[in-house]
């Protein structure tokens, strides 16, 4: 990863200072940096098992002292597996991203991103623009999996409504508020 974002993408070096461990829980995350530009962080910790979203989301909350706008790739020991994390800011709220990968085949995502991440070494750029660019590439996946969800509950929803039976059945299923109620709340308990 040093070398694709140094040599490949335009980013600097990453300044010698080590960042200290962080613990989440029973874990101890050792981050070092790979890369950096205007002040944005390229991040690596190496790990025996990737963390959890829930984990991810605790450690942001500590790393941002020291690294408010990064990219955190985890590699999990002795495989190709990895996850990306990288916090994204929609309407002034602030979310991570994330990306797994587990094979090279599901690497298309990535190297579609790399244009946006790449920059020319003579390039004069300032930490919002490296933000802007970082958002850009990985803003898309995030509103693209959010729409896709929904539009697949809404699918699953109304499938789910229509085996129901017991519940005003004399009622069509669109005007029916008790069944489209227990059917909100069943799909949302098995969720």
């Amino acid at each position: 990863f040093t070398e694709l974002f140094i040599s490949e993408l335009g980013w600097n070096k990453y300044p010698s200072q080590p960042l200290p461990p962080f613990q989440v829980g029973d874990i101890v995350f050792e981050i070092d940096g790979i890369a950096e530009r205007n002040g944005f962080q390229v991040l690596i910790s190496y790990m025996d098992k990737l963390p959890t979203q829930t984990e991810c989301k605790v450690l942001d909350g500590k790393l941002r002292r020291l690294a408010d706008s990064y990219i955190l790739i985890f590699v999990e020991n002795n495989t190709n597996h990895h996850l990306w994390s990288v916090p994204i800011k929609n309407n002034e709220k602030r979310q991570l991203v994330f990306v797994e990968y587990l094979t090279s085949q599901r690497l298309e995502f990535l190297y579609s991103k790399i244009g946006e991440l790449t920059f020319d070494i003579d390039e004069k750029t300032y930490i919002t623009d490296v933000k802007a660019r970082v958002q850009k590439a990985f803003e898309v996946n995030s509103e693209k999996l959010t729409k896709d969800f929904y539009s697949g509950f809404q699918k699953q929803h109304k499938a789910f409504c229509q085996f129901i039976t017991g519940i005003n059945d004399d009622i069509p299923d669109k005007e029916n508020r008790d069944k489209q109620w227990y059917t909100s709340v069943m799909l949302n308990r098995l969720m």
